[in-house]
């Protein structure tokens, strides 16, 4: 959620940017009315949809809570509502058909996890000097995630990729690309975006969701590495890989269930992890989409 003054300065900046806006996150829409109430162009947001019951704000549908919200507020002709992961190859497609054949003047990304892949995708699909906010670069209650966020761009912003404008309401980052921002942003590499599950289990989005176990009959022919070596064992019950970790993995769905092999967190001990599918490896942090 962004505090007002946060919305205030995102529905000026839909205003006085020149082109159609990305938002990633919208949740049931307060940033996407900021920003649908001010822009020129079109609104193009992202949503994975679902439930959440444990937000503040709970919602048993968020995509159609999003949609009755946008359409309550006179919108619904303004936004264009994705429905899926945002790094999904299809999604990205059609954020880039709803764009109308132009750059996106505004990024705004609020994420949990993946802001930051996500910024290094989406930033090939932005104007030259188009405005990215990000949410969470600080937060008392988001704490992991905002170190994160706030260690990519600080980074950014160190490396010329991005010019700080401020940080506004409950800690929403606003700036802007520099010359040449756009593939430094791209070129970028964050941590693995993954979120703890319990015990030594993570879950990361990796897509492929039709050769997973639960379409294939535990079979997904899908490899997870470890600085180049695999890991295993694969098709591991959730549980065990909770409780006993050491690089056992499970592909399900869209997502994989993984441990490192020394059981530590993947973000922090310094090892590369990346997914072998049809003899190709693909880096888990590598900016670009998976097929879902």
């Amino acid at each position: 959620m962004l505090g007002g003054p946060a919305l205030a300065l995102l529905a000026k900046l839909a205003e006085v940017a020149d082109g159609p806006v990305i938002e990633l996150g919208p949740y049931i829409g307060g940033s996407t009315i900021a920003l649908a109430s001010r822009c020129r162009a079109k609104v193009v947001t992202v949503e994975i949809g679902g439930p959440n019951l444990g937000h503040e704000l709970s919602s048993e549908d968020i995509v159609a809570d999003l949609r009755r919200n946008i359409a309550r507020m006179g919108f619904a002709d303004r936004v264009t509502i994705v429905e899926g992961h945002f790094r999904g190859s299809d999604v990205v497609s059609n954020v880039v058909a709803g764009l109308g054949g132009r750059p996106a003047a505004l990024l705004f990304v609020d994420l949990m996890p993946g802001t930051e892949v996500a910024l290094s995708i989406y930033a090939r699909h932005l104007s030259d000097t188009a405005f990215v906010v990000v949410d969470d670069y600080r937060s008392d209650i988001a704490s992991d995630k905002a170190e994160w966020v706030r260690r990519f761009v600080d980074g950014a912003v160190s490396d010329g990729a991005l010019e700080e404008i401020g940080v506004f309401g409950w800690g929403t980052w606003f700036g802007r690309l520099l010359p040449g921002g756009r593939e430094a942003l791209v070129s970028r590499c964050g941590p693995v975006p993954c979120v703890h599950d319990t015990g030594h289990a993570w879950q990361v989005y990796v897509g492929h969701s039709g050769i997973a176990d639960d379409a294939t009959r535990n079979t997904s022919p899908l490899e997870l590495l470890e600085d180049g070596k695999l890991l295993g064992p694969s098709h591991t019950q959730h549980a065990e890989i909770r409780e006993k970790g050491g690089g056992r993995y499970s592909h399900w769905g869209g997502n994989l269930w993984f441990s490192a092999s020394d059981n530590r967190d993947p973000r922090l001990n310094g090892r590369r992890y990346s997914m072998r599918v049809d003899g190709r490896e693909i880096d888990l942090c590598a900016p670009e989409p998976f097929p879902e």
